[in-house]
């Protein structure tokens, strides 16, 4: 494992309970996984997409009717197979995202949901067996990114 990282995961675990301050950890997901798993064509929804993830105010459902047709991605700005919407917190509007994109909100999702469970003291376990889920979690933003969700 990466002992520099592991040793930034350890310093932030320690004080994660304590304070909101930014440390080196997350700084160093945020841009290695994060931003770029969340980067799309459409960049001023990704910004929104990014905050709300951060915060928390995210909904991503199925679209009920039948979709097995193209219809425009709103993230990727293309016509793709759309099976899935999101809502961005406060604002009204629904917007159709294909399964590529939802594979890349979710599994930054699933990892912001771990980081909130360790920060809540609700992840108990050794800091190595602690961090090897969140590399596996890392590893799923990757794969992800890359299409093989």
């Amino acid at each position: 494992i990466d002992l520099v990282c592991f040793e930034e995961f350890c310093q932030w675990r320690e004080q994660s309970q304590q304070t909101e301050q930014p440390s080196s950890f997350l700084s160093r997901v945020f841009l290695e996984d994060i931003s770029p798993c969340l980067n799309f064509s459409n960049t001023n929804l990704s910004e929104r997409v990014k905050k709300c993830v951060d915060n928390n105010t995210l909904t991503i459902e199925p679209i009920a009717s039948d979709s097995s047709y193209p219809r425009w991605c709103t993230l990727s700005q293309s016509n793709k197979l759309c099976n899935y919407k999101i809502h961005l917190g406060e604002d009204h509007s629904w917007y159709s995202i294909s399964e590529f994109c939802r594979n890349r909100i979710t599994s930054v999702c699933n990892f912001y949901t771990y980081i909130r469970y360790i920060q809540q003291g609700l992840v108990k376990g050794e800091d190595k067996s602690v961090f090897l889920e969140v590399l596996n979690l890392r590893k799923k933003m990757a794969l992800a990114r890359l299409g093989y969700s």
